[in-house]
């Protein structure tokens, strides 16, 4: 059985098969019939190569020139396949069509075993978790700036200079431009929920690669195109508001003008991609090579993504970053006349901008590793594909060779496949938006919160 895993034929497979159960376990050696339909079958190499291990295990009783009358057919289910690799019939098994292997009793798990059970493992955990905890937080900190809030406004109504405050309260990010970061923030929570599909199927692994959970992989690949590209888009449109409102001096009631164009672009983008082009082409599912959710299928170029993602991506954030260098230039210049008796201090000046260059300049990171990693990955797509194809070669022909000794030595491994904590920093910089957006958003809002409630903004008399 051993040997019989290198072979691509499935009727020289199936023809050995009734030679070497007949030898092993009849009461006489295979009929000379058997023999003739293997040779016809298989290649002069593994029909001599299992001639021999016939002849070994019988103790020269057998073999294609010591025949029988036995002529009973071998039990089905009888191939094994060396660790990771598993039956190619089996429900997780990779699609093997074009592959150098196909047609051989012997597969792989559709999202390629290129790391170990217990690095994937720990991957598969640390995806789980970032999503949930990015889930929460996004909905907490949703929760917190629609819960109402005290702000003192002027009263221009107010004639008395000791009463010209007054106390109002309002749900922040129902409020422009404030509202921008509710619909990036929605998007965020939604892409980090649709990461932990894999813990209601129970098996992330089934989620991507059995056929029986396909719809939901395709939900899961949907969901994820859709708010993934739209919560990138919101982000530069708050990039781009943020440039106008500092850079450009414009008003908020000129910047909120073009809050329907925001949203236009927002929507429409991944909507045309997805439900126009992406699920008609049937280009939804698992991508593949070093995947961890179900997404845009790959391929061997990679344009499905990068046309309908990574390119967008790419441009956000090259876009992101020249509105912050512009931000970052008219700030600059702020501080400068801070010092020769402007308005603002620059104590100041950080406490009002500081929440949101941090939040520009975090996500110009994040996208923009984002957008690197997936181009690396481009790049050395060859050099990892060859790694791979002879890791895969090596597990076969120590397996098969092991047939005679009965002595398997897995010292096999891929040569080359992108580093373990890259691979894993992918996957948290995806499934840890939330997280990363509540740390800088949420605990500045708890703290605001917290002062207000020590200085007693929050009882019922008016603060003067």
């Amino acid at each position: 059985n051993r040997i019989l895993s290198t072979s691509y034929s499935s009727s020289c497979r199936s023809s050995l098969k009734d030679v070497g159960c007949n030898a092993a376990f009849a009461t006489s050696c295979p009929d000379s019939s058997l023999w003739n339909t293997a040779s016809s079958h298989c290649t002069n190499t593994m029909y001599s190569r299992y001639n021999s291990l016939v002849t070994s295990y019988s103790d020269g009783a057998c073999s294609d020139s010591i025949t029988g009358t036995s002529t009973s057919s071998g039990a089905d289910s009888w191939i094994s396949c060396p660790s990771p690799m598993i039956q190619a019939d089996g429900s997780i098994a990779a699609d093997l069509s074009g592959s150098t292997i196909n047609g051989g009793p012997c597969s792989y798990p559709c999202y390629y075993p290129i790391y170990s059970d217990t690095e994937l493992s720990d991957h598969i955990s640390l995806l789980d978790a970032f999503a949930w905890i990015s889930f929460i937080l996004s909905l907490i900190l949703i929760g917190l700036n629609l819960i109402k809030d005290v702000e003192y406004r002027l009263d221009h109504r107010s004639s008395d200079d000791l009463d010209r405050f007054s106390k109002v309260y309002v749900r922040r990010w129902l409020l422009y431009p404030e509202r921008l970061q509710l619909y990036f923030t929605g998007c965020v929570a939604m892409a980090s929920f649709t990461l932990t599909l894999g813990t209601f199927v129970g098996d992330d692994k089934k989620l991507w690669c059995d056929s029986n959970y396909k719809d939901a992989c395709k939900a899961q690949g949907s969901l994820l195109e859709f708010f993934g590209m739209a919560a990138a888009i919101w982000w530069l449109c708050i990039a781009f508001n943020a440039w106008m409102t500092i850079a450009r001096e414009r008003s908020v009631e000129e910047t909120e003008r073009y809050e329907k164009w925001y949203h236009l672009v927002a929507w429409s983008v991944p909507g045309v991609f997805l439900f126009l082009v992406l699920l008609p082409a049937d280009k939804i599912g698992f991508p593949g090579y070093s995947s961890m959710w179900c997404w845009i299928k790959s391929d061997d170029t990679g344009a499905w993504q990068f046309a309908f993602f990574y390119s967008e991506v790419g441009f956000i954030c090259v876009s992101g970053f020249l509105l912050f260098l512009h931000i970052c230039m008219k700030i600059y210049s702020l501080a400068k006349e801070s010092t020769s008796g402007g308005s603002l201090s620059k104590r100041e000046i950080l406490r009002r901008l500081g929440p949101m260059l941090l939040f520009i300049s975090l996500y110009i990171f994040l996208y923009g590793w984002m957008f690197g990693y997936r181009v690396n990955l481009q790049v050395e797509r060859t050099t990892y594909q060859d790694a791979f194809k002879s890791y895969l070669t090596c597990l076969l022909t120590q397996w098969s060779q092991s047939a005679s000794t009965g002595e398997y030595s897995d010292s096999c491994s891929v040569s080359d496949k992108p580093e373990v904590g890259t691979w894993y920093f992918q996957t948290v910089n995806l499934a840890g938006l939330g997280t990363f957006t509540f740390l800088i958003f949420g605990v500045q809002s708890i703290k605001e919160r917290i002062e207000k409630y020590r200085d007693g903004a929050y009882s019922d008399d008016d603060a003067r």
